[in-house]
């Protein structure tokens, strides 16, 4: 879609990458709920047109803070309650695991912050032109 002048349909897409409606139907509503593309005039017809944003930061940005934030909290009370749990006999080499995740999950904690602070001082990628 960045090498496109003009908006794009979901069928061209499909003819482009040789891939099921399905799967464009998929990859353009993520790409839609990050900020990557919207949808821009029908010209004429019923289908959807699609164009990237101009500003990629942003989208990346949104994934970092909406998709893997959120997941990565998951996990950190999944560890946590695994960790609290009386009644839990783990064998020795799941108790290495989890330890292994919980100390992933606490490094993770660090690098996050770093990483939307370093996206949010980032100039906007733009689009190729």
């Amino acid at each position: 879609m960045f090498f496109f002048a003009r908006p794009i349909e979901a069928g061209d897409i499909c003819k482009k990458l040789k891939i099921s409606r399905g799967s464009v139907s998929q990859g353009l509503k993520f790409l839609r709920e990050l900020g990557a593309i919207r949808v821009e005039g029908d010209n004429g017809d019923r289908a959807e047109h699609f164009v990237v944003e101009d500003h990629l930061r942003k989208a990346v940005e949104t994934f970092v803070t909406k998709k893997i934030a959120p997941a990565f909290k998951e996990l950190g009370d999944e560890v946590v309650r695994l960790e609290r749990d009386p009644n839990l006999n783990l064998p020795e080499e799941l108790k290495e695991k989890l330890e292994t995740i919980r100390r992933w999950h606490s490094h993770g904690q660090l690098l996050l912050p770093l990483v939307t602070g370093f996206l949010r001082t980032m100039p906007l990628l733009t689009k190729f032109k």
